[in-house]
């Protein structure tokens, strides 16, 4: 099962850095940076 979790890092990066740490050790996690671009439909379905 696929996980999703929506992420804003705003200043330093560090949420964007603890986030890259933890879908090195799982791979079923996609992460999407919610000021980078629109959830589209296709991010949704996973």
């Amino acid at each position: 099962m696929k996980i999703a979790i929506v992420y804003y890092s705003s200043h330093h990066g560090n949420t964007k850095r603890l986030l890259d740490a933890v879908c090195a050790e799982n791979h079923d996690i996609v992460l999407i940076n919610a000021a980078a671009s629109p959830i589209t439909e296709r991010a949704v379905r996973l």
